[in-house]
């Protein structure tokens, strides 16, 4: 079953996905501006931890801006390396909105 958030990220860290061990997939999609005019920002993915919205910086985790995303799905059935922890955001300036898919 599929289960789709839309998610208004600022500038503190927030967890956008629970760990969830029957996880298959994650989609997050931060809409392009053209959908969302505020959407001028970068978001900050962390895997297991919050990231920091400073660039260079070691925990800055995976980044995103306005019209891109993140997957990480099954290759096969019951594939281990899809991650099955708390995924965190937090956004280089607030009111970034991004659509969370978790499968």
């Amino acid at each position: 079953m599929s289960v789709q958030r839309r998610i208004v990220i600022g500038t503190d860290a927030l967890i956008i996905a629970n760990p969830n061990p029957q996880r298959r997939r994650m989609d997050i999609t931060f809409l392009p501006s053209a959908i969302e005019s505020g959407n001028t920002g970068r978001i900050h993915i962390g895997k297991g931890f919050p990231p920091s919205a400073t660039l260079g910086d070691a925990n800055q985790g995976d980044i995103i801006n306005a019209g891109s995303a993140i997957t990480d799905a099954e290759a096969y059935k019951d594939d281990p390396t899809v991650f099955k922890g708390a995924w965190w955001a937090r956004a280089s300036a607030s009111g970034q909105i991004i659509v969370v898919d978790e499968q």
